[in-house]
């Protein structure tokens, strides 16, 4: 019987060129007998398992999501505790005392719903400690209050005075903080806190009271109880002198100062070993920014007359900040893949010493390294019958890409 023509199979080949650039790099696992590069790559790895484990999770607490909190506080200053006579303060005039660079003002003696002032301002406090009143009158060729243009006149002389013993009003202190992303809240009388002067000193409201005389309400930083500490005190943190005797208190006065007091709010402990994250802490810093501040207010008793009132005072500004944690697995799962990825580093650099350094690089590179042959077409034998030495090409066949390796190499 006839047999079947044979036909020609065509395939298609692929330039060399572009074979070349589609070439696919595959990760050799290579087993370097050098004790050098064992023991730099063990060390790396040691490291890295300190920084990942020591440092990150126990140490710096990696393992907490943080949110910083949101505070809000209210501000009041109340009645003093007791008055001290304005013939004991040298800088009242009443008190006939001289004392070099001081120089004696009226004192006068107000409630403190008039030492506060605004009553109702957001974060701080502003409190008097001298005025200056000037009675206005509206110019007799312009006695309509729709001239904006209209000019005032004064009358008579302007009165300053000092407000005595305003260093000794208290003020109450009541904050709290709410951390949004962990849903968590607390008031100044669920922690405990901490009133630090401008250099890091531990104020205690206390010492600003004669031995056994201070109040049973003065208090900063005891859980359960409202803060409330004098003005003085606060000053003191600040570094304004608070002494009678001292002109630096009597310039304060006189001139004014702003005061910022940053509260801090804390359960994570970082940076150190203390797991606790049921506990909530605050810490207020206190420090002098400005020595002098003034305001102004203006009231008409009548249409055609108005008082202008100058305000120097102390105004004690609040910020609130912090860092509120809470333990998350996907926090902790990010820090321990970034820090596994550092082993991709160890392995790098190892590689890159035993290819470029050592004295040994062009042994390494050529275990390190190998390129098959190029497969054009499906007529190309498969690489894995080249690495076999079983291939159709009798130039090819022998397995010219096997390596064996010498028996010992000495270390230089």
């Amino acid at each position: 019987s006839a047999q079947p023509a044979a036909t020609e199979t065509h395939t298609m080949k692929m330039p060399p060129v572009v074979a070349r650039l589609l070439s696919y790099s595959s990760v050799r696992e290579v087993t370097y007998q050098d004790w050098r590069l064992g023991l730099m790559f063990y060390s790396f790895l040691m490291a890295i398992f300190a920084y990942i484990c020591i440092y990150t999770l126990l140490f710096s607490k990696g393992y907490l999501l943080i949110d910083n909190p949101i505070g809000t506080i209210g501000i009041l200053l109340l009645d003093l505790f007791y008055i001290q006579p304005f013939t004991t303060l040298p800088y009242c005039s009443q008190s006939n005392m001289s004392v070099p660079g001081i120089v004696p003002q009226t004192c006068r003696a107000e409630p403190p719903q008039f030492v506060h002032y605004p009553n109702l301002e957001e974060s701080a406090i502003f409190i008097t400690t001298r005025v200056t009143e000037q009675l206005q009158n509206r110019s007799t060729y312009c006695q309509h209050m729709e001239y904006a243009s209209c000019e005032w006149q004064d009358i008579d002389n302007s009165t300053t005075y000092i407000l005595g013993n305003v260093e000794n009003y208290p003020v109450q202190i009541q904050h709290s903080f709410f951390a949004s992303r962990l849903n968590i809240s607390r008031t100044s009388q669920s922690m405990a806190g901490v009133l630090l002067g401008s250099t890091g000193e531990v104020i205690n409201p206390c010492d600003d009271f004669a031995p056994g005389a201070c109040p049973a309400n003065v208090s900063f930083g005891e859980a359960g109880e409202v803060d409330m500490v004098p003005v003085r005190t606060l000053m003191r943190a600040a570094g304004i002198p608070v002494s009678a005797n001292d002109p630096g208190l009597a310039s304060v006065l006189y001139n004014g100062s702003v005061i910022v007091v940053t509260i801090l709010y804390d359960n994570t402990n970082r940076d150190s070993f203390d797991y606790d994250l049921k506990t909530f802490t605050y810490t207020a810093k206190v420090r002098l920014v400005n020595n002098f501040f003034r305001a102004y207010e203006l009231y008409r008793p009548t249409p055609q007359t108005q008082m202008v009132m100058t305000r120097n005072g102390i105004r004690i500004v609040f910020v609130q900040s912090g860092t509120i944690g809470k333990f998350d697995f996907q926090v902790m799962l990010v820090q321990l893949v970034s820090g596994i990825g550092l082993l991709a580093v160890a392995k790098l650099v190892c590689d890159f010493l035993a290819t470029h350094v050592l004295p040994q690089k062009d042994l390494y590179a050529s275990c390190k390294t190998l390129v098959t042959p190029l497969v054009i077409d499906k007529r190309d034998m498969s690489v894995t019958e080249e690495l076999l030495g079983h291939s159709r090409d009798p130039e090819l066949r022998g397995s010219q890409l096997e390596y064996r390796p010498p028996r010992s190499v000495a270390v230089q």
